[in-house]
């Protein structure tokens, strides 16, 4: 029995307090991981601090913390909006460079709209000001996007014309 698991974890710093609508970013996330090709199964607010996303490949955690204490910060960031996806059972190391593009898509996507003053990145003494973060990602290969497969076209079934249906009864 394999139970071994993998996790990824990155967030957004803000060095003034901020308080967050869970349930808008949990919306958002979801969006985010849909248009990068995963499929969302559920998606849970399970207090103002925490909400869950589940996928087929992977669970995504959202978890709003209090003040942390890193190195290159001056002073402590008063909240942090931290990302974590974690991934139950042994991966092949392309998955594991792909749930790192996964995670650095949702914080350039949430960074975009959240405005934080830094970015944590997978390695807790990796933090980047928001346009460090930026120019790493903006344009790069290192975010490959999924390729999405394309719905079906789905056409409306043609009812029989009413006389030719009258006429065969």
């Amino acid at each position: 029995m394999d139970t071994t698991s993998y996790r990824v974890t990155a967030g957004l710093l803000f060095l003034n307090g901020r308080d967050f609508d869970m349930a808008a970013l949990v919306c958002r996330v979801g969006e985010t991981l849909e248009r990068l090709g995963t499929r969302v199964t559920e998606r849970r607010c399970l207090s103002d601090e925490l909400a869950v996303i589940r996928t087929g490949d992977f669970d995504c955690r959202l978890q709003h913390d209090g003040p942390c204490d890193l190195a290159r910060l001056a002073r402590p960031a008063e909240t942090r909006l931290m990302l974590t996806l974690l991934r139950e059972g042994g991966l092949p190391s392309a998955d594991h460079r792909r749930m790192q593009a996964v995670i650095a898509h949702l914080l350039a996507d949430l960074q975009g709209v959240l405005a934080p003053d830094y970015v944590q990145w997978t390695d807790p003494d990796a933090v980047l000001t928001r346009d460090e973060f930026r120019a790493a990602v903006v344009g790069t290969a290192a975010l490959p996007v999924p390729e999405r497969v394309a719905p079906k076209v789905r056409r409306r079934k043609r009812l029989p014309d009413v006389e030719s249906v009258y006429a065969g009864l």
